[in-house]
Formats: structure tokens, sequence, C-alpha cells
């Protein structure tokens, strides 16, 4: 529908302002579910078992095989992560998330909506490294930048009362409340949020320093829209 062009338009009729971002770990919030999902798999994953995600990807496509399965694997090799799980969560995330947010948000600018795009990368207070031992062995839980971690900072209700955590809530509070107020997140003191295209693919990296980038998970992405497209029917 957003291809077609069929977006509502605001109260006053003007076009929308949108804010449209993911989390670096995504997945991680995830993991601990998916041996109920995937046939054989058990937690922590091992090196083979990115064999059976493919595989089990690749049985939910009419137009995915042996072939898509395999270069699914080859787009992540294991000698890449630390750890199992670490190569299916970013193979997760990128499906799952940014992919997908790519291109929800190239299909919004080309009608010329406004689109500000971030990558959530802090790590807060209580952050563990998704690659630790601690991490692999508890199933990932609470662990990494994974989905819904800036929602605190958004909600203004932070875990931690460091100096870090509320410079980070303040710099959101801003963005989200000048967004709310203007339809743009920029305002005085905030590094300038430029409007995402697909031409200059930039997104706002959300960290200890905020930072101006393009290109998130490029190759990546490419390589998931390289595969055939899901039939409609």
């Amino acid at each position: 529908m957003i291809k077609e062009g069929k977006i509502n338009s605001s109260p006053t009729g003007e076009p929308i302002s949108v804010i449209f971002g993911t989390n670096r770990d995504e997945l991680a919030l995830f993991l601990i579910a998916m041996p109920f999902v995937i046939p054989h798999i058990k937690l922590p994953f091992n090196d083979n078992d990115m064999t059976l995600v493919a595989s089990h990807l690749t049985s939910y496509h009419s137009n995915w095989g042996d072939v898509e399965a395999q270069k699914i694997i080859d787009a992540y090799p294991r000698s890449d992560y630390k750890t199992g799980n670490m190569q299916i969560i970013r193979a997760g995330t990128d499906f799952c998330f940014v992919c997908g947010t790519r291109d929800a948000a190239r299909a919004l600018a080309s009608h010329n909506i406004s689109v500000y795009m971030y990558s959530f990368e802090f790590e807060g207070d209580s952050y563990h490294d998704p690659s630790s031992v601690l991490c692999t062995l508890d199933d990932e839980l609470l662990c990494g930048v994974s989905h819904s971690s800036e929602l605190s900072y958004v909600f203004q209700n932070p875990s931690s009362s460091s100096q870090r955590t509320k410079n980070m809530m303040n710099t959101i509070g801003s963005y989200w409340t000048q967004m709310a107020k203007t339809g743009s997140p920029n305002g005085e003191g905030l590094v300038n949020w430029p409007k995402f295209t697909a031409e200059n693919d930039l997104h706002l990296k959300l960290d200890e320093n905020v930072t101006v980038e393009s290109g998130l998970r490029k190759e990546t992405c490419d390589f998931w829209d390289s595969l055939p497209k899901e039939s409609p029917y």
C-alpha cells in the first residue's frame, strides 16, 4: 500500500513526517524462543545451526530453495562471529528488522514523505555483550542493544540515573519532541538529522556520540533484496 501511495495525510492534509529505525541487536530479545520456532534447534547455537535456520526460511518462501539457502549461509560466515548466537542475532536482525525498515523507508520517501532513519546503538549501564559467555549461556536475555532497548529513553523512564543515561534520554527526548511539535526532529543544540532518501541512504546513529552515518547494513540488505520476491498469491 505504501508503494502505491496509499498513505494517510496529517490532520491538516499535509504530508506526514516519520521517525523510523532499528536497534543494533534486535533479535537478541527473541533468541530464547527460536527452539519453539525452528525444529531441532537448541540453545546456545552451534556452528552448524545456520543451516537449519536457512532451511527453515526457505521452506516458507515459495520462490526459495536450496540455492537461496546456501546463499544465506554464505552471507553470514560462522568465522565472522565470536559465537553461534551472534551469527544468528546478526542474520535475524537484518532479515526481520533492518532491511525491512529500509524497504519501508524507501517506499515512504518515494512519495515525498519526510523520513528520518536511526540506528540505536547506545550501550546503557545495564548492557551485557551478547557474545559473552554469560549471555551465550543465558539465552541472550537482557543482552545486547536489543529490541525495545530505546523505549526507556523515548518515554523518559530510564533504568539508571547516570549522567550518560540522562544525556541519551535528553537527546532522544529533544528529537522526538521537536518531531511532534514541528514535523522535523531537528532543533537547537542537536546534531542535524538529515532526511533519508534511497539515494543518500542516511541515518542517525544514536550512541554515546550522535553521528550521521550512511549505508546501514547496506551489503547484507542488498543481499536480501537480491533474493527472489515472495509471490503475492
